[in-house]
């Protein structure tokens, strides 16, 4: 018996002691779970800003009117990417590329709600795993919902003919915003696909816990060495008519005028990590007269956004100015520069208004340079401006809005990296740009505008003049210095294939197009017309040193 009252007592202190033990675990995981939440909701709050400014087109601009019916529009960029359904068949599809962002997602045939992004892709969803993101903070903000889904995704490589694929979990986009707030707000795109640093990804929820972490593409593809650990975006063309490149893996030589000039990636200073792509600015210049810069304004996370997925510009209104009388700013110093046909008046409504201008007068509108760390980024009147649209036409009008809008943190949009290549390089955390080339650029010279034309326009020309004017065939001849001008690229293309062939691979460093592997991947590009414009879509087609519009 008193055996029995001692192990009796034992039990019941090991039980006293058990559930002591259960309860500070149980305490230090709240403790833990209420930091992560704590930190979760920080990082929210934080992609809500700069999301709602991506995602929200009412710069100041798009109500105002050039005629009755022309308004200004943003333009996302998007590559084809295919998916394989829950039957084994491939379809492919035009998905945003955002590197202002970290997810994959795309409408699935369940979503009754995304309108002009509408597929009849069938994944299968697992609806244990949810996902939600907002593009901003009030009940009635952008936003998009889905279910996790395990899929093969693969991007056509259109330089050599190969493809790079991957098994990931992507969102399956069953529920969007409508009206006004629509995330499908304009044809040829029917996804997202976030190239930013995984710390940005949005997390899907089990249950009741949201903290199941979502693996971006990119990672996944650097990760089991499909790619190596950088990429690069080519936009070109002019700004109704953007087209380009996505290199998955790294950039090529040939598609750049001169040597990549870097900068260095910072880490989001509210995330303590790097997860947007962001350069430190030092300062903004217009011309040559450098105006109002506060460093700790303009780099409020870090640095400036690098990012494909906004359109605009966007500077702090410090910097940018609320008027031409604000003194050293953006706006007071293109008001005071401009020689062009623009009157005082109209200048003073497009800079403050967002009037729509005819091209002609933006001529004479002054550079704007923006001063990054290491780096100057050279930003021509052509690439700060946005196309008009006229919504009774369903056309783009021959003319254009301002593009550079008050906003922070500071981003430099795709209209600005227009005519660049632009490097992400992952391993060594540097942003490169260089001047492009063989995208038919339209870039403004000295004394005039004018198109460089591809090599089989150029051949088309000519023998149309031939035929109809047998007198200017000599405009075909060696006498002439823009035909000689291409002959010479022509040859230099060449060339430079053959050196390439013979070494096997080429580039300036192990970040260069080679056909060795880990194999890279061409995605084409082509303006979204996000917002009201509903233009059609301009791909490009790739071989080897030369690049066209398609003609489809």
């Amino acid at each position: 018996h008193g055996h029995t009252a001692l192990y009796r007592e034992y039990e019941q202190l090991s039980y006293e002691e058990d559930q002591r033990i259960v309860r500070a675990i149980e305490a230090r995981r709240h403790r833990m779970r209420q930091k992560k939440q704590k930190k979760q909701r920080q990082r929210q709050r934080q992609r809500q800003r700069v999301l709602k400014s991506k995602i929200n087109d009412d710069y100041g601009f798009e109500d105002v009117d050039y005629t009755s019916s022309v308004t200004t529009t943003t333009a996302d960029f998007s590559a084809d990417v295919s998916f394989v359904d829950k039957n084994d068949d491939t379809k492919t599809y035009p998905i945003i590329v955002d590197t202002g962002s970290s997810n994959l997602a795309v409408a699935v045939k369940q979503c009754s709600t995304c309108g002009v992004g509408e597929t009849d892709l069938d994944l299968d969803l697992d609806k244990n795993y949810s996902i939600t993101v907002d593009y901003g903070e009030s009940s009635e903000s952008t936003f998009w919902e889905g279910y996790r889904a395990e899929t093969t995704v693969s991007f056509d490589d259109a330089l050599n003919g190969s493809d790079v694929s991957a098994t990931v979990y992507l969102a399956g986009i069953t529920e969007t915003s409508t009206g006004d707030e629509a995330f499908f707000s304009g044809e040829n795109n029917n996804g997202i696909m976030g190239l930013a640093f995984s710390a940005l990804s949005e997390d899907y929820c089990y249950n009741d816990d949201c903290d199941v972490s979502s693996t971006p593409i990119l990672d996944t593809l650097m990760d089991d060495g499909t790619i190596k650990e950088a990429f690069s975006v080519q936009l070109c063309g002019e700004p109704q008519d953007m087209h380009g490149f996505l290199n998955l893996g790294g950039y090529e030589p040939t598609h750049m005028k001169d040597s990549l000039n870097w900068t260095t990636a910072e880490k989001t200073s509210t995330l303590g990590e790097y997860g947007y792509w962001l350069s430190y600015m030092v300062g903004v210049r217009v011309a040559d007269k450098s105006v109002s810069f506060s460093e700790s304004v303009v780099n409020d996370y870090g640095g400036a956004l690098i990012d494909t997925g906004t359109t605009e510009i966007m500077l702090p209104s410090s910097t940018l100015g609320s008027s031409v009388e604000d003194s050293d700013t953006v706006l007071k110093e293109l008001y005071d520069k401009y020689d062009g046909d623009m009157s005082s008046t109209e200048l003073q409504e497009f800079l403050e208004e967002g009037e729509c201008m005819s091209r002609s007068k933006l001529d004479g509108l002054p550079t704007l340079y923006l001063e990054l760390d290491g780096m100057t980024l050279s930003v021509e009147h052509i690439h700060y401006v946005l196309p008009c649209y006229d919504t009774d036409s369903g056309d783009f009008a021959d003319s254009y809005g301002f593009g550079i809008a008050e906003g922070n943190p500071a981003i430099v949009g795709n209209i600005a990296l227009n005519g660049y290549v632009t490097v992400f390089d992952t391993e060594n955390y540097r942003i490169g740009f260089a001047e492009g080339k063989n995208c038919a650029v339209w870039y403004d010279s000295d004394d005039e505008a004018w198109y460089e034309e591809t090599w089989a326009e150029v051949i088309w020309w000519c023998v149309g003049i031939g035929v109809v004017v047998a007198g200017l065939a000599w405009y075909c001849g060696d006498g002439n210095g823009r035909v000689r001008e291409f002959r010479a690229k022509r040859a230099a293309q060449r060339e430079e294939a053959a050196r390439r062939a013979a070494a096997g691979m080429s580039g300036e460093d192990d970040l260069a197009y080679a056909r060795a592997e880990p194999a890279q991947a061409y995605a084409r590009m082509s303006d979204g017309n996000k917002g009201p414009g509903k233009g059609p879509a301009t791909h490009v087609t790739g071989v080897t040193g030369y690049i066209a519009p398609d003609e489809g």
